[in-house]
């Protein structure tokens, strides 16, 4: 009931996408801004969207480390839920997370034939097939 709920009222409706995916399979999209308008937090917001539609994400970061891209995951989720049950938001947020894979490179070190070698070492071991990719400080 909460992950109706909340696919209901996330602010991504607001642009207009109450069904459908902003992009559809195989779709590229970006999202260009100067530093600290919200680029991350639109993001994590997007692949929260996906992750409570059931969609595997993952959410490739060059700029930060795993444990920050988690506190932007978790400080949003928080706020998108907002009060409630706590065991039936927990049992949500531990329903989710198994959708989500966070990797991160360093910006110098970064190319696309890496980038597609680590996910067919992901796809092809089943550990994680991605369904949504986010990269967040591509410059």
């Amino acid at each position: 009931m909460l992950k109706n709920d909340l696919i209901q009222r996330h602010p991504i409706r607001q642009l207009g996408f109450e069904t459908d995916d902003i992009l559809e399979a195989g779709g590229f999209g970006a999202v260009l801004a100067h530093a600290g308008v919200g680029k991350t937090a639109l993001l994590v917001q997007l692949a929260l969207n996906a992750m409570l539609r059931g969609r595997h994400v993952l959410h490739l970061s060059l700029n930060d480390p795993v444990n920050m891209v988690t506190l932007w995951y978790n400080e949003l989720f928080q706020n998108l839920v907002g009060k409630g049950e706590a065991t039936e938001i927990k049992q949500l947020w531990d329903t989710i997370l198994p959708l989500r894979f966070i990797m991160t490179f360093r910006v110098e070190s970064f190319s696309v034939p890496k980038l597609e070698e680590r996910i067919s070492d992901l796809t092809e071991q089943g550990i994680f097939s991605p369904e949504l990719m986010i990269v967040d400080g591509l410059n």
